[in-house]
């Protein structure tokens, strides 16, 4: 490296690292807590997906003594289901009580029509607001719908009536993706998140170096010394190079070890993100971080503040 541009680099990381608030944000909060912030929030919607699978869904009836086959199809769906007698505006107001509630309410006339074999409707309230009762509302609108499928089926056998010639096409889902690519679907932001820290990882440098000397007044006097202005831009560049490689090994280390902590084995995944794999993620970024540098020293060279 040319001595004079090894000078520039050395003089803008000294004055760089002298800004605590600007280390900071380059070295500590970037690179090292926005990864485990993005992993903690994966977590915390991957715990929050295992709870709903095993959450017991509490559906309130109104009126069951009209469909009790309907209600005894809820419970062997595995809803905790509560008899409760009520009007329209009693109902809304137990949603309004209690967070989540989902009140299945069964008209007069649904024992007549269903007797008669004609479409007999139920009216479901819940809060669509909320996204627990949205939830809840799902489980049961699926439950209804299996026990319709089930009901028809029936009156088609009754009938003489194959339930098979109901359905023209049957589809069978085959899942033929691996392990460690369905947690690559689900870890593909973590790419964008190691380009946008290396990224920040030189900007402020950059800045500072650029547009920053101008605003002070130190720009003028660093354009006398005896060195060509080539030089003294590569010099700057490599500077904002060294703040970038510098965070990007950061938050590829911070990332390799925030993954240790998700249960992605409970979705049937895993993250291959070893040391070795965290190197090779280094090496591929390490260009992007030096055209970066570049990039940004070049752009904020035309800044006036």
């Amino acid at each position: 490296m040319n001595a004079v541009i090894r000078i520039v680099m050395l003089k803008e990381l000294r004055e760089s690292l002298r800004d605590r608030r600007t280390l900071l944000t380059s070295l500590v909060l970037g690179p090292i807590f926005a990864p485990l912030f993005f992993i903690l929030v994966l977590k915390l919607a991957l715990s929050r997906s295992v709870a709903s699978q095993d959450e017991l869904v509490p559906v309130t009836v109104a009126n069951a003594a009209a469909a009790p086959n309907l209600v005894q199809h809820l419970r062997e769906s595995g809803l905790t289901v509560t008899l409760r007698d009520g009007t329209d505006a009693e109902i809304r107001g137990w949603i309004a009580d209690e967070e989540g509630l989902v009140v299945l309410r069964v008209p007069g006339n649904f024992a007549e029509r269903f007797t008669k074999g004609e479409p007999a409707a139920v009216l479901v309230y819940a809060d669509g607001s909320n996204s627990k009762a949205e939830r809840h509302a799902a489980r049961v609108h699926q439950a209804i719908a299996g026990y319709s499928a089930m009901i028809g089926g029936l009156r088609l056998q009754a009938r003489g009536v194959s339930p098979t010639i109901a359905q023209a096409v049957v589809i069978d889902n085959i899942d033929v993706s691996t392990p460690s690519a369905r947690a690559t679907l689900l870890l593909g932001m973590l790419s964008y998140v190691i380009l946008l820290i290396t990224l920040l990882g030189g900007l402020h440098l950059a800045i500072d170096a650029t547009a920053g000397e101008r605003e002070r007044g130190s720009l003028e006097a660093l354009l006398t010394v005896p060195a060509t202005r080539e030089h003294l831009i590569y010099g700057k560049i490599a500077a904002a190079a060294v703040m970038m490689i510098a965070a990007l090994a950061l938050v590829t280390a911070s990332i390799a070890v925030a993954l240790d902590y998700v249960p992605l084995e409970t979705f049937g995944m895993s993250a291959n993100f070893g040391p070795g794999v965290a190197w090779r993620v280094f090496l591929a970024v390490l260009p992007f971080a030096l055209v970066g540098a570049a990039l940004l020293t070049v752009v904020a060279s035309f800044t006036k503040s």
